[in-house]
């Protein structure tokens, strides 16, 4: 390294343009755990090895009342998540924002 620039100057990370079919894994910023992004949200939100997940770790809570959110604009959506045995109920729900766009004119 040759040289440091203090301070920055922002945009300090930006991320790339995300286009066609899109994998979150657990701990993308875009996933929302309780309104925070997985390294800042409660500590009832834990990483946890499970070897059927994709690479094998996923985002867990066992407190009722936690929720994962993620704002995303397509006509599509898949959602992969598991349970244990003995684990309780969960809930999933899509909340829909149709948006109409006005014509072209030419």
């Amino acid at each position: 390294m040759d040289a440091f620039t203090v301070p920055g100057t922002p945009p300090f990370y930006q991320p790339v343009t995300r286009t066609g079919i899109i994998r979150y894994e657990e701990n993308d910023p875009a996933l929302l755990y309780n309104g925070f992004p997985l390294t800042q949200t409660a500590r009832t939100w834990l990483v946890d090895w499970i070897d059927r997940a994709s690479r094998r770790y996923s985002a867990a809570s066992n407190t009722s009342g936690d929720t994962m959110s993620l704002t995303f604009e397509g006509t599509w959506v898949g959602i992969g998540f598991a349970t244990h045995w003995r684990g309780g109920r969960r809930k999933c729900l899509l909340t829909a924002s149709a948006r109409t766009a006005a014509p072209d004119t030419v």
